[in-house]
């Protein structure tokens, strides 16, 4: 990743916080390429070298973003850190904010969307609820603006399970698809290895002060544009 510095958001002890891009890895795979996570690792090994080189120092991803998707991603960088928001995360003690650009205008303008999800291949399905091996998704959303007609608008979701591919799906699945996420019926373009969903803000407790926080960061200009 290029000027990895700059992508920074927060930085102490025990926590790491970063503006992941669109079209980046959270984490490499199989398949190689870059990712948040070695750029994020080989930060840390620079920041605390010795004569002897990098430091291999610790480091825990705590969540995930989809690879189009861009925002605040968060690293703890101790086990205990990492043990106290783990836990924060899978209790749902995270608050977790996304800014999304999405085609027509959803009525209402503001609410909640319901469903049980269902993987399937490389995508996942809406699917009657109570399906076998489906799980329950729940978001609330807001519009914030939209561009007038069957136009567009931008939206503001408070994503409470944190499913995969959650947000994308159920946007799909109510005709109101991500801006550019061809994969969930999409018509139109966002910018190259990128779909129109962002990662605004987590709030959480720091895990050592239990101090309450927002880690915040805003979209690209292409996220307002015609707003």
């Amino acid at each position: 990743m290029k000027n990895f510095i700059e992508s920074i958001l927060y930085d102490d002890k025990h926590l790491l916080a970063v503006i992941k891009p669109f079209g980046v890895l959270t984490q490499g795979d199989l398949r190689g390429g870059l990712s948040v996570f070695d750029a994020a690792r080989d930060y840390i090994g620079e920041k605390h070298r010795t004569l002897d080189g990098p430091n291999d120092c610790y480091l825990s991803l705590l969540h995930r973003l989809d690879r189009p998707v861009g925002g605040v991603i968060l690293f703890a960088k101790t086990p205990a850190a990492a043990k106290r928001l783990s836990e924060a995360f899978r209790e749902r003690e995270v608050k977790k904010t996304y800014l999304a650009r999405i085609e027509g205008a959803v009525d209402p303008p503001s609410g909640e969307l319901s469903h049980s999800l269902l993987k399937s291949g490389a995508k996942v399905s809406v699917v009657p609820e109570g399906a076998p091996g489906s799980k329950k998704a729940l978001l609330f959303y807001r519009t914030l603006r939209n561009t007038g007609g069957d136009g567009e608008s931008l939206i503001e979701i408070d994503l409470i399970t944190g499913r995969r591919h959650q947000i994308r799906a159920q946007l799909s699945a109510v005709g109101h698809p991500v801006r550019g996420d061809i994969k969930y019926n999409s018509k139109n373009k966002f910018i190259p290895g990128g779909i129109a969903l962002f990662s605004k803000s987590l709030t959480f407790a720091h895990p050592v002060t239990g101090e309450e926080m927002t880690i915040t960061a805003d979209p690209p200009e292409e996220f307002f544009i015609d707003f």
